[in-house]
């Protein structure tokens, strides 16, 4: 049975009383990256009078060179500036060796059926980058396009031992976050 290890934080939180404990990642020899894509504000919108909104985003886990580890999508929501409030997670086994070569790019599209996707902005965090941030939530503006931004919030959690899969062990992780953060009065 995997325990789970938390960001690093501040002196407080590591005297935080929590059945879990909290450990550095460089003992860590595997992650859990957490994602919480929350809202879109302020994209453009230039659209002809026959296209609706129809946006999404594109989580993207990948190396420098472009060899994808893992992939994951936003279910499309019609509005201008959507509120997705999805959160999603990958699994990352060696955690030492991915963190300098490995990054998470967000991409906002409008889906349309008769032109295909238009491309609104993107995103992107290295794993060395949100390691040492520990946890990152903010509205972040867009690149590639002239306004607009994405809320979202990127967080690492470790752990020893083999990798976790199945669904208990998420929502015990999750169940944990929201404690602390509850606890802690953080944006959620």
């Amino acid at each position: 049975k995997s325990r789970f290890f938390f960001p690093i934080g501040n002196s407080e939180s590591a005297q935080d009383p929590s059945p879990c404990e909290l450990r550095h990642h460089e003992a860590a020899k595997s992650a859990l990256l957490f994602i919480k894509v929350d809202s879109a504000q302020d994209l453009t919108s230039n659209r002809s009078l026959t296209e609706t909104y129809e946006r999404f985003v594109s989580i993207e886990l990948s190396r420098q060179m472009g060899e994808i580890i893992g992939q994951k999508k936003t279910k499309g929501r019609t509005a201008e500036n959507p509120a997705w409030n999805e959160e999603h997670f990958f699994i990352i086994d060696n955690f030492e060796r991915e963190e300098e070569s490995a990054k998470v790019t967000f991409q906002v599209y409008n889906q349309n059926i008769i032109q295909g996707d238009v491309f609104l902005g993107s995103l992107e965090f290295s794993l060395s980058e949100i390691a040492k941030s520990k946890r990152m939530h903010s509205a972040f503006p867009l690149q590639n396009i002239d306004q607009g931004a994405l809320r979202v919030e990127v967080s690492l959690f470790y752990w020893d031992g083999p990798v976790i899969t199945s669904a208990g062990n998420y929502n015990l992780m999750k169940k944990e976050r929201q404690q602390r953060e509850k606890k802690s009065g953080v944006w959620r």
